[in-house]
């Protein structure tokens, strides 16, 4: 029973690390030298750390992580992870190719110019498989259809990532126009970028 167990717990472990892992910088000549004295290192008791980018703030859509982090599981294998939010998935692939961070969660858009830089990235794991943006407003707001959109302003973490895909795709006419405000970057490093879209 405790064999089965201790099986589930890496699984669960394994399933964990593969979805918080959407990029990962391909390995390659001395990388799988350095990559098989990690995993001996961490089979022989020591901690490995690991740094891992988070494209937005710490929630549900972390949950795999969050529960892993929580139960202990990467610290059983040996992982320390060092998990920073950031501001979208735009910046994730950033570090991820300038070999700033390990591992990195982003969304197809960005994962997608990220391949064109660098086509020795690997995409490991998809977390979601049904779009996970939505446009939100208050329930007592004027605007209650997908056409009550028009003229209006659709907040946005970052041009070009998978919110600004979704804001397309759901804007009335599949938006022939679209104008883009960006703003100063805000104080905090996990708030979203001051960046709208504007509905036509």
């Amino acid at each position: 029973m405790k064999s089965q167990a201790r099986a589930l717990r890496l699984l669960v472990a394994v399933l964990a690390v593969a979805a918080l892992s959407s990029i990962v910088a391909a390995c390659g000549g001395d990388d799988d030298e350095d990559a098989s004295a990690s995993a001996s290192t961490s089979a022989s008791g020591e901690t490995q750390e690991v740094d891992v980018l988070l494209s937005f703030p710490r929630g549900n859509a972390w949950l795999p992580l969050l529960v892993a982090e929580d139960q202990g599981y990467f610290e059983d294998e040996g992982l320390k992870l060092n998990i920073q939010e950031t501001d979208g998935s735009g910046f994730v692939t950033q570090q991820i190719i300038a070999g700033n961070a390990d591992f990195g969660w982003a969304g197809a858009p960005s994962d997608v110019i990220a391949f064109k830089t660098d086509p020795g990235l690997r995409a490991l794991a998809c977390n979601h498989e049904k779009n996970i943006f939505s446009i939100v407003v208050p329930a007592d707001s004027d605007i209650q259809e997908i056409s009550d959109l028009a003229g209006r302003t659709i907040g946005i973490t970052e041009p070009g990532g998978g919110s600004d895909v979704a804001a397309l795709r759901t804007a009335p006419a599949r938006s022939r126009a679209a104008t883009w405000s960006t703003g100063r970057r805000p104080s905090s490093p996990t708030a979203p970028a001051p960046t709208s879209w504007s509905a036509r």
